[in-house]
This record gives structure tokens, sequence and C-alpha cells, in this order.
């Protein structure tokens, strides 16, 4: 359930699993990430979800905000990225928000 429209909501991958039955195989990749974030905390990250959806950026927001709370000194981050239809598109509205 996304908590800001409270819909149900099933993405394609977990889509696909839900039909298959038990013991069923699937294939899949674990990929190394082509995003390089500084080695300094304090250093500014600016991020662009152009095609990429949210999901990486959205790890990198949270790294940042658990560092924080940590009580160490992160840079800012700056996201850009689009929706058509944001009432609709935007899940992480109120996480990207707060």
């Amino acid at each position: 359930e996304v908590e800001s429209t409270k819909e149900f909501r099933i993405g394609e991958a977990t889509g696909h699993m839900k039909q298959q039955g038990p013991g069923a195989q699937l294939m899949c990749a674990v990929r190394p990430s082509a995003i390089v974030l500084p080695k300094d905390p304090q250093n500014p990250v600016l991020m662009a979800g152009m095609g990429t959806g949210l999901a990486p950026w959205r790890a990198v927001t949270q790294e940042r905000v658990m560092q924080k709370r940590q009580g160490k000194d992160v840079g800012p981050c700056v996201l850009f990225f689009g929706a058509r239809f944001a009432k609709y598109e935007y899940l992480y509205r109120e996480e990207f928000e707060s």
C-alpha cells in the first residue's frame, strides 16, 4: 500500500513472481552500480532520474539521512526527476518532502 495515496500497487516483477508456483526458477542478475558517490560525505550530490527511476536515488538519499542521524556532517543532495502525472507517479512524495 502506498502511504500517500492508500493505493495497493504491485510492480512488474512482483506481479510476475506472484503468479509463479513454489519451486519456480527465476532468471536474475546482480550488476555493479554505475553510481559513484564522493568519498567525503560532506561533498554535495547532484542526482538526475532520467529514465532510471527513483530507486537508486532514494537509496542514496536514505544513506545520507542515516549518516546525518548518526551525527555526521553531510553535504546537500539535490534530485531532479520528472513525472507526467505526479498524483499517480510520485509514490515517495512524503518521504522526499519530509
